[in-house]
């Protein structure tokens, strides 16, 4: 946490077998009806590396933005 804020990062991943190594936020008993989430995101210029900002839930998905280097970007609802 940086002055309340979350920040994750991508780097090389060290001792193991992938190339890069990530974070991600999983809560328990979470649940919100109103308000919001926001996000500031830098895409990762590297190829093939997957950057995504999704909300789930019971039985939804929202997929806020999932983005590829260098111009591929997507959003989706799937319920």
């Amino acid at each position: 946490m940086i002055n309340g804020a979350l920040r994750l990062q991508t780097k090389p991943a060290t001792n193991c077998h992938a190339e890069w190594s990530t974070g991600y936020v999983v809560t328990k008993n979470f649940h919100q009806t109103y308000g919001f989430f926001e996000a500031r995101m830098r895409i990762t210029a590297k190829p093939g590396i997957n950057n995504a900002f999704w909300l789930t839930g019971h039985n939804l998905e929202i997929d806020i933005v999932e983005a590829r280097y260098p111009n591929i970007i997507h959003w989706t609802v799937h319920d």
